[in-house]
């Protein structure tokens, strides 16, 4: 009997380790996240917005009329916490519930909701103008963005050219 080349065996074993990876990442996918997990979310997510909003957590605690105490252990996601004190503190913070849901994993989930709070107040003419104005500073931004990705190729291509120059000079 004739054993397999050896490059087919690292090959069979990285193949079968890829396939191992891939089940891992579908199962991590539809895995419920843990309870532990979802307290740090909800009290990360409150915490974020209430600084966001530049209030202390007794301020906070203070008007949604619950321990102070309490709602330091709800941030840090050491203490669990009830639909009904979820919801004064979403009310406080002129929020929706679902925003503590949301699982932050970049800074953007952070500015979006301070933004979110910052426009409450404002009737709904003047959210149609602030829509508006953001329509136009995004095309802005993207344009911005294309002329200088523009640039940089020019930039790269005259470095390019400059470095075949040279190095056809040294030769």
């Amino acid at each position: 009997m004739l054993k397999k080349p050896f490059y087919y065996t690292i090959d069979d074993k990285v193949k079968e380790i890829e396939k191992l990876k891939s089940s891992e990442v579908k199962e991590e996918k539809d895995k419920p996240l843990s309870s532990k997990k979802m307290l740090s979310i909800v009290g990360g997510n409150i915490r974020s917005i209430r600084k966001s909003q530049r209030t202390t957590i007794s301020r906070l605690a203070e008007m949604a009329k619950i321990s102070e105490k309490y709602l330091q252990g709800v941030e840090v996601g050491k203490r669990n916490i009830s639909i009904t004190n979820l919801y004064k503190i979403a009310k406080t913070l002129k929020v929706s519930l679902d925003v503590f849901f949301i699982e932050n994993k970049d800074n953007a989930n952070e500015r979006i909701l301070f933004i979110e709070s910052r426009l409450k107040d404002y009737t709904k003419e003047q959210l149609v103008y602030i829509e508006t104005l953001i329509e136009d500073i995004k095309s802005i931004v993207d344009k911005s963005f294309v002329v200088d990705d523009e640039v940089e190729t020019k930039k790269r291509l005259i470095v390019g050219d400059t470095l075949k120059k040279n190095n056809k000079d040294i030769l």
